[in-house]
């Protein structure tokens, strides 16, 4: 049975209404916050998980609290770890952003921001005693790993888990799930208190999203009725109709396969759900294959020179 994973970015913070980069510094949800989180609870009622996880962060834990609370699952075991947190912002953490674009200009500021593997200067400062930054690649580097080995495995066992974290933490993870380039993460915005919904199967595919078929899982659910499909002709042919003249009660379905015209539709019926199997099966290998490419190539080293180390 597939299993659901449910990402939550935690609800608005005091920072966040202040207009501040946050990063890992370690601030309050707002008022407005808890009630996202509240919302996103409600939204929540029908599912039953199995277990929680969240990041190192206050923010996050206070969402996740309060979804518990809302839905009746307080006493759901929780695990907490940094690599879930929000990507570091450097020197740049407690600064305005606007007094931050003025200062430095708004193009370096959406560099920042948004680039995908341009981390934000490393400086110490007093909200950044450690000297460190990260970029959205950094980011990922940390969190997919920890994504891959400890909360995708359960759900591809059929359990149902909920992961409340920051807005770059989740985008990584839904980059990979949903396979965007990094051009296409970049304009990805992952809004406060708003549940995303995954149902996952066992090899990991992604059948739904927020309740809406993906493409995999449209092929699969195609795939399973032309299988059905053939089931059910084959079994008429082999009985050449009885169940189906039996339901009409007059021998309908017997005269339907027994008739030259009856005998050339069931064959055309016949190859045109062979041809669908055939072409799905194509498909879900081709889908297959790519993600299996994909993740392959990933963790291939680039030719050349190494990659310089983060800072």
């Amino acid at each position: 049975m597939p299993g659901k994973l449910v990402l939550v970015r935690h609800g608005q913070s005091q920072w966040n209404l202040e207009n501040r980069f946050t990063g890992w510094v370690d601030v309050e949800l707002t008022p407005l916050g808890r009630q996202e989180a509240q919302k996103a609870g409600q939204s929540l009622k029908g599912i039953r998980f199995s277990r929680a996880f969240t990041s190192d962060l206050k923010r996050a834990q206070n969402t996740h609290q309060i979804i518990l609370t809302e839905i009746g699952q307080t006493n759901l075991p929780i695990t907490k770890d940094k690599s879930l947190n929000e990507r570091h912002y450097g020197a740049l953490q407690g600064l305005d952003k606007k007094e931050t674009s003025d200062k430095y200009g708004a193009e370096q500021v959406h560099i920042w921001r948004r680039s995908y593997d341009v981390p934000p200067p490393s400086n110490k400062t007093d909200m950044n005693p450690e000297g460190i930054s990260e970029s959205l690649k950094d980011t990922a580097a940390r969190t997919l790993p920890y994504f891959n080995t400890q909360i995708l495995p359960l759900v591809k066992k059929g359990e149902n888990i909920l992961v409340a974290a920051h807005g770059n933490s989740l985008r990584s993870i839904v980059m990979e799930l949903d396979h965007l380039t990094k051009e296409q993460v970049l304009e990805l915005n992952i809004a406060t208190g708003s549940p995303i919904v995954y149902e996952i199967d066992a090899n990991g595919k992604i059948l739904q999203k927020n309740g809406g078929l993906t493409m995999y899982g449209l092929i699969v659910f195609i795939h399973i009725l032309v299988c059905v499909g053939l089931i059910l002709v084959v079994l008429l042919q082999a009985g050449k109709g009885a169940g189906l003249g039996n339901l009409f009660g007059g021998g309908g379905g017997d005269q339907l396969f027994s008739a030259p015209s009856g005998t050339a539709f069931i064959k055309k019926i016949t190859t045109g759900m062979a041809v669908m199997f055939v072409c799905t099966s194509i498909l879900l290998t081709l889908l297959t294959s790519r993600r299996s490419q994909r993740s392959l190539m990933e963790q291939l080293p680039m030719s050349g020179a190494p990659e310089a180390p983060r800072p």
